[in-house]
């Protein structure tokens, strides 16, 4: 099955399709993401939920730059 094939595919599902390339480039920056928020260096250590927190202001901050007119 063709790249064209699999998105014509997940569209019929109504389905988001992301290309291998850009999965891949997707997944390195999300071990960035996870390296910078679990090799905290300074006297204060992160837990699971401040991470969580830190990836909800995160995201309000992209929503913001992604807004209706």
């Amino acid at each position: 099955m063709t790249l064209k094939e699999e998105l014509e595919n997940a569209q019929e599902k109504g389905l988001a399709f992301i290309p291998p390339y850009k999965l891949a480039e997707m997944t390195r920056l999300s071990n960035k993401i996870v390296k910078l928020l679990t090799d905290n260096i300074s006297a204060v250590t992160l837990s699971y939920d401040d991470m969580k927190t830190v990836l909800r202001i995160v995201n309000g901050i992209l929503e913001q730059g992604v807004h209706e007119k």
